[in-house]
């Protein structure tokens, strides 16, 4: 369970990093959207599937996988939305400063 957790952790930080990343090569300065481009939407739920495909193959039961994919979708998620809520802010606070011209 420990090694669901973290990989939740990960694969939600990653998810942020490619929507920031994908912010900043946008280069909107009047907005700043949740899923910039289509990579971000699909990257969680194709390495869910990646490895949880691993691991039915590697013998475990179908239950098992179906549960480790819910644990790692929930902790990703919630990992994906603090940390993008936090950093959405504060580029938000950034664009508009940078509008203002202060």
């Amino acid at each position: 369970m420990t090694n669901d957790k973290m990989t939740g952790v990960i694969l939600g930080s990653i998810v942020t990093a490619v929507v920031i990343a994908g912010n900043v090569r946008r280069a909107d300065p009047h907005g700043v959207s949740t899923y910039p481009d289509v990579v971000s939407v699909a990257i969680a739920p194709l390495v869910v599937y990646v490895v949880g495909r691993r691991r039915r193959l590697g013998g475990e039961s179908s239950e098992a996988v179906q549960a480790f994919g819910a644990r790692v979708g929930a902790i990703a998620g919630a990992v994906f939305r603090c940390r993008s809520w936090s950093l959405h802010g504060v580029l938000a606070n950034v664009v508009a400063v940078a509008a203002l011209g202060v």
